[in-house]
């Protein structure tokens, strides 16, 4: 890793595993204006346009704790710095949020770098992904998540079908009666969050190609369309994290977990 072209190793640093799944994890959509209508199920949101939250960052560096001052300097430079990548071959401009020193066996520490991507896809450029996985016949406005490179794990499944909390109808109570009284009306349902496990495994380039193609296609206008066993449901993104990754040579193995609010 560089930070602004100067190479970690000058400092004998070496970043720790775990790092990247942290930098490439999804930031979060920030919550739209909506209302909750209590004679319909789901939400009514404002889709015109929907906007990514800066995402908080940890890299974690193990280095002596006699080049710890360096690394600090380096760093407090200024607010914003290009850290650049060599195993992705991509680089980020990231603001420094905070530096943490945890001790650690012998004359070494860990350093812990907490930053923040305050720009998401900025300067990304889209390029549509025509890619193969496993095939889990789960469409997305109409686009199978293998053309992401996307496959779904056990569990998912269940996640998209489930119904998810009934509203809670008009209600009257008081002291003089046991229990309550509900309003007779049909069962609207509430917004509910759909966990999807999500797998890749794919060459570095294929990968962030189909990674951050499916980041920008969930955030485009309006609600999307996920399709699931010929059933259809609205939703929109809501957040994700990377739980699992590993580059071996020139491949990523990943898992994250994709959170869709079915509204």
């Amino acid at each position: 890793m560089k930070i602004n072209n100067i190479d970690i190793q000058t400092l004998n640093a070496q970043l720790i595993e775990g790092s990247l799944a942290s930098l490439l994890s999804y930031p979060a959509l920030k919550t739209p204006n909506k209302n909750d209508w209590a004679e319909e199920s789901g939400t009514e949101y404002d889709l015109a346009t929907q906007k990514l939250s800066a995402k908080e960052i940890t890299l974690q560096l193990l280095l002596p704790e006699s080049k710890y001052s360096q690394l600090v300097t380096l760093l407090s430079a200024s607010v914003y710095a290009d850290y650049t990548f060599k195993q992705i071959q991509r680089t980020y401009k990231l603001r420094l949020v905070g530096l943490n020193k945890v001790q650690n066996n012998g004359n070494y520490i860990v350093a812990d770098i907490r930053l923040s991507d305050d720009s998401p896809l900025q300067g990304y450029t889209y390029q549509a992904p025509l890619l193969t996985a496993y095939n889990v016949e789960t469409y997305i406005d109409s686009k199978n998540l293998s053309q992401y490179g996307i496959t779904l794990l056990e569990g998912s499944q269940q996640e998209i079908i489930a119904a998810g909390n009934a509203k809670v109808p008009f209600t009257a109570q008081n002291s003089t009666m046991s229990g309550l009284i509900a309003a007779s009306t049909p069962v609207h349902f509430q917004e509910r969050v759909a966990t999807l496990k999500c797998f890749m495994r794919l060459p570095i380039v294929d990968f962030l190609k189909g990674y951050y193609a499916f980041l920008y296609d969930l955030v485009q206008p309006n609600a999307r369309t996920l399709k699931y066993n010929e059933k259809e449901y609205t939703c929109i993104y809501k957040d994700s994290k990377i739980t699992e990754l590993y580059i071996d040579n020139s491949l990523i193995w990943s898992k994250f977990d994709l959170q869709l609010t079915i509204i």
